[in-house]
Order: structure tokens, then C-alpha cells, then sequence
């Protein structure tokens, strides 16, 4: 099934594992100690949140939040929902046919659950051969806010930091005392105090949920979500003009008549590992790579932009231009620590438009990626002298410390091979026939977002020749979160930490 775009998704991968462990604490609420009945309202109007009764959003506040339940809460607040319950019939049944627990999927969630499987918003697990969603499987506070967090654009290493990570994000209004399995209540109350938060773009999450609605706006602005802004009159503005004899005024409009602050960046992509395409609302007169920096670096300024390239004027007037970066950042568009990168403008930019408008100073904006997965290369004989070569390695119980001499591997001996990428493989598009290994059959694939991995259940077939290395070959095309492809026809010798495998 093709990937269906989401209104403001922001990609990201979270295997169901995360989803599903229990911690020993247990977040309890009935109806006599809601603590965010009020906020569960609020939600509703701002049209985040439905409920389990169309007239009263409190009922069943009390109840455990479920795994799909929660989809449900991140497809709303992250702009998805509409597009999942658009999916067709078809589109739905196709996601959902590799869980063998699909019929436990309640039909209000089937699409919302269809939606995430088919963009690896959440993936499954496995036991004994079969393949789980865990639909109805309660969720943890550690869990839920290690998906907030990702949806927002941040790296989370442990997840059991998780609460207190998104409670310490600018403008969060989350508990950081929250653990155990959360209720639908406690569930409001990390969205709506997520609300405010800062994701890794700048903008606040409210923010780009409102985006251009006036309506959504005064609703926010009501609820004290989002800070009002004054409106300004034009007899305010020509007082203003007038102030300033030189021509320049206090509001910051230039001779034309226009804001000095107007020029935004509208997009953002990492196209190159040390190439950054930016797309601004204006045409432009004069850009410096002085004026744009990059944010969440574990190291600040450790990878810094150093030049530019040829500038375009697009048909619409705005202006694109290629920025280049003195250091490569990861294929995921995260450095070397995996911190989420993103771009802002620094406090007094130069750049202007042709119309002499001035850059937004400290204006952030998330990096889309849009660079293909890469095999990773290592040093697997700890020689510097040798070349590194693809980190493709065979499990300990096939190959590793069995030696069957001049025999054949023993039909049906089992066991795994585990090619590591560049970033995290969305678990949708595989199937045992995306790879081949000669010799084996392939009997089941998994993914980790975690060690951006893909794994291999592989059988021993009858007729395998004698002390052969093993190889592995990628037959089909595989996609990251972001939908970019790494074609197919890679064919990688299966090592054993410091030699090649051989049977």
C-alpha cells in the first residue's frame, strides 16, 4: 500500500515494545478524582479529542488508555486523523492483514491503526512466528510521552527519562512525577500540557495545530494556549511612520511599507548529508550563511554551514538556495550522537529581500529528511589499514560458534542475520522475499527503530554446499520513515564480528 501523507506529520518510528511494557506503578483514576475533565473539554472544542460519548467528553476518562486509543490521541494532535479516516476499506485490510491479532481492533480504531502500521508510527512484535499489535494492551506514561516526544521531533536515548524529558521541554505543562499505566485521564493531561511545548522546530505544538485557522485561534487564545496578539490599525501605523523622521519607525515596517521581520523560511530538507535545501517566502536580495545556525547539536556549534549554493527564484517569488555544512550529519538528519538537528536564524540576521524586508530573527525550523537509508560501514577487524565494509553479522546459534568442518550446515538449523542501517526501515514495506540468502529460507523480518536494524529469521535449507560464505541480498526496495528508498541489488557477505561467516 502506497504511504498516505498526514497533514504535518512528522516522522517518526516507535516499535511496539514501547508501547506495551508495564512498569510496576499504577496510575489509578475514577470519576471521583479526575484531575483533567475540564482540559478533556477544552480538547474537544479544539476538535483533539472525541471520547467515548459524543455529548460528554468525561465519560471514560476513568478507563485504561489502550494501545489504540492512544494512535487515536497522537493522530489528532499531530494533524493525521482526517487522512487515516480517509483510508479505504481495502487500504485498511491490506495494513492490518500481517497482525495475527488485527480482529481485536475495535472498529473506530481501524483506520487510525491501519494509518500507523503503513507509516511505522508503530510497528508490532513478534512471538512464535506471528506478528502481534497489541491493540487493546494498556500504555505506560514512559511510553506515551517516548511517542510525544518523537512526534515532536526529539531524540529520547532512555526511555525511562522520558516524563521528565518532555516535562523539561520549553513551555511544557506535563507532570514529571507521572509513571505506571496511564488512564484516559492522565493521557489528557500529558496532550493538553504538551499543548505549549516547544517542538524541535521552534514552534510550539498549539501553534502549528492552529496554523492559519482564525477559528482554532480565538479557541486557543480563549483557553490561554496561545498569547493573543494586538491587532494594529493603520492610523497605529502611519503614528508609527511618523515618528521616526528618518524614515525607519519603532514598529519595524520599512519605507515600502512592509514588516523588516517578514521573511520566514518556509521549508527546510536535508538532501545531502552535508546539504541543506531552504525555501524562503520571498525573493530574495542577499542571503548569509552567517544568519542561519544549527539547533539541538549535542555539541553546539560543532557542524556549522560554511557556504552556499546557486539561489533560485521560483515562479511564486519565492527563493530557494543550497546551504553546505562543514561536517556530515546522519541520514535521519541527526548528528553523531542521534540528537534530532533542525535550522533557526540567528538574533540579528543581514539577509534581506529584494523589497529590503528583513530575515525573522531566532526563527526555527525542523530539517525534513529527505536522503535514502544507507548500509553502515565498520571496522571489523580493528585495522585501520583494511577498509571498513558493510555491517551485516550472522547470530552466534547459526554460524559463529558452530564448526561443521567439511559437512553441510544440518538442515533446519535456525537462526538470524542482522543488516544495520543508517536510520530505522519502516516495517511495512517488508516481507520475507525483500532479501535472499542463498542456502536459507528466509521465515521471518523484523525492524528496530532502536538499533536501525533489520533482522533476519533464516533456515537452513537441505542442499547447502560446504564451507561457503554466507551472503545476503537486498531483492527489493526498502523505505525509512520518511519514505526514501534504498534500491534493491546490494548483495553483503555476513560476518561474524571479525570474520567472514562460512559453513
Amino acid at each position: 500500500m502506497n504511504r498516505i501523507n498526514g497533514r504535518k506529520l512528522i516522522v517518526v518510528v516507535l516499535v511496539v515494545a514501547l508501547m506495551l511494557t508495564s512498569m510496576t506503578a499504577v496510575f489509578a483514576a475514577d470519576s471521583a478524582t479526575l484531575a483533567n475533565a475540564d482540559k478533556a473539554v477544552t480538547l474537544k472544542d479544539l476538535g483533539l479529542y472525541s471520547g467515548q460519548d459524543a455529548n460528554d467528553p468525561k465519560v471514560g476518562l476513568g478507563n485504561a488508555l489502550t494501545t489504540q486509543d492512544s494512535l487515536i490521541f497522537l493522530a489528532k494532535l499531530f494533524g493525521y486523523y482526517d487522512t487515516a479516516s480517509a483510508l479505504s476499506a481495502d487500504q485498511v485490510a491490506e495494513a492490518l492483514a500481517k497482525f495475527d491479532d488485527a480482529a481485536s481492533i475495535s472498529n473506530y480504531a481501524k483506520n487510525v491503526v491501519a494509518y500507523s502500521a503503513t507509516n511505522s508510527i508503530i510497528s508490532g512484535s513478534t512471538q512464535n512466528d506471528k506478528y502481534f499489535i497489541g491493540a487493546k494492551d494498556t500504555v505506560t506514561a514512559a511510553r506515551f510521552a517516548t511517542f510525544m516526544l518523537n512526534q515532536m521531533g526529539y531524540t529520547v536515548p532512555d526511555y525511562k527519562l522520558s516524563v521528565a524529558k518532555l516535562a523539561e521541554t520549553k513551555g511544557s505543562k506535563v507532570d514529571a512525577t507521572l509513571t505506571g499505566d496511564l488512564t484516559r485521564d492522565a493521557a489528557i493531561g500529558v496532550v493538553y500540557g504538551t499543548l505549549t511545548a516547544e517542538k524541535a522546530s521552534g514552534k510550539t505544538v498549539i501553534a502549528d495545530i492552529v496554523g492559519d485557522n482564525a477559528d482554532l485561534k480565538t479557541k486557543a487564545e480563549k483557553a490561554g494556549l496561545l498569547i493573543a496578539q494586538p491587532s494594529q490599525t493603520n492610523d497605529s501605523k502611519s503614528d508609527s511612520s511618523d515618528s521616526d523622521s528618518s524614515g525607519s519607525n519603532s514598529s519595524g515596517s520599512d519605507s515600502n511599507g512592509s514588516d523588516s521581520e517578514n521573511v520566514l523560511m518556509e521549508k527546510a530538507q536535508l538532501i545531502a548529508k552535508n546539504q541543506i535545501r531552504v525555501v524562503f517566502n520571498k525573493e530574495m536580495g542577499s542571503i548569509s550563511v552567517s544568519d542561519i545556525v544549527l539547533t539541538n547539536l549535542t555539541t553546539p556549534s560543532s557542524i556549522n554551514i560554511v557556504d552556499s549554493g546557486k539561489t533560485t527564484i521560483h515562479a511564486d517569488g519565492k527563493t530557494e538556495v543550497d546551504l553546505f555544512l562543514d561536517k556530515d550529519l546522519a541520514t535521519d538528519v541527526t548528528d553523531e550522537a542521534g540528537a534530532r538537528i533542525g535550522i533557526t536564524t540567528i538574533a540579528a540576521p543581514s539577509s534581506v529581500s529584494v523589497s529590503g524586508s528583513k530575515l525573522a530573527s531566532d526563527y526555527k525550523i525542523q530539517l525534513d529528511d529527505k536522503i535514502a537509508p544507507e548500509i553502515v560501514k565498520w571496522d571489523h577487524d580493528n585495522d585501520v589499514s583494511t577498509p571498513d565494509i558493510a555491517k551485516v553479522i550472522g547470530s552466534t546459534d547459526l554460524t559463529c560458534l558452530l564448526d561443521y568442518g567439511n559437512e553441510n550446515v544440518p538442515q533446519d538449523i535456525t537462526g538470524s542475520i542482522t543488516i544495520f542501517y543508517s536510520e530505522a526501515i519502516k516495517q511495512s514495506n517488508l516481507t520475507v522475499d525483500t532479501f535472499n540468502a542463498p542456502g536459507f529460507t528466509i521465515t521471518d523480518i523484523t525492524t528496530s527503530a532502536e538499533s536501525k536494524a533489520v533482522f533476519l529469521t533464516v533456515r537452513a535449507n537441505a542442499n547447502n554446499s560446504v564451507t561457503e560464505t554466507i551472503t545476503v541480498t537486498q531483492v527489493l526496495t526498502i523505505y525509512d520513515a520518511a519514505d526514501n528508498a534504498f534500491a534493491g541489488g546490494a548483495t553483503w557477505e555476513v560476518m561474524c564480528e571479525d570474520k567472514p561467516v562460512t559453513y
